[in-house]
């Protein structure tokens, strides 16, 4: 493999991993009508980022999502595919953090087996397709769990910072 291949493989992987997720996930986006949950997210991050948050105070979800979410339609719209769309990449991404989080803890075909079975999970395709947080819920635990682990062998402060970025963002 030539030294240009071998040094940017991983981006490649990376990138791959992504572009497939995403034509796999965006495939049938809007095969169903908004529904269940998603009227409400919808109705709160049309908001402004106070109302939101005065909004959302009294309920159990946190505003966090509701919030993206608000900036993402402002500049995309709000149809459901453009909605949605925030989801769904924020699922793609996440399979680019499961490759080398499995990488990096195990070896490139645990890493690509653990893609396989993400990419594939019938359950992380509906929450790819809903304007709901699970997709955010889901990264931001990818990122808590690769910090934590790598804190168990290190005690640099950049990695419990890290820890502790992404344990708040999981309760927002």
């Amino acid at each position: 493999m030539s030294g240009f291949l071998y040094k940017w493989r991983y981006f490649f992987i990376g990138l791959l991993i992504f572009v497939v997720n995403l034509i796999l996930k965006t495939w049938y986006l809007t095969a169903n009508d908004i529904g269940h949950d998603e009227p409400f997210t919808l109705f709160f991050a049309q908001g402004t980022p106070t109302e939101i948050i005065r909004n959302l105070i009294p309920y159990n979800n946190p505003p966090l999502y509701e919030l993206l979410l608000h900036y993402w339609i402002s500049i995309f719209g709000i149809d459901p595919f453009e909605a949605r769309l925030f989801s769904c990449l924020i699922s793609c991404i996440s399979a680019v953090v499961l490759f080398f989080i499995a990488k990096n803890f195990g070896n490139d075909r645990i890493g690509f087996f653990a893609v396989i079975v993400f990419t594939f999970s019938t359950y992380q395709i509906s929450f790819a397709h809903e304007a709901r947080a699970y997709s955010l819920f889901f990264l931001f635990s990818l990122c808590n769990m690769y910090y934590f682990i790598r804190l168990l062998d290190s005690s640099e402060r950049k990695v419990k910072i890290g820890y502790i970025i992404f344990s708040i963002l999981l309760l927002y």
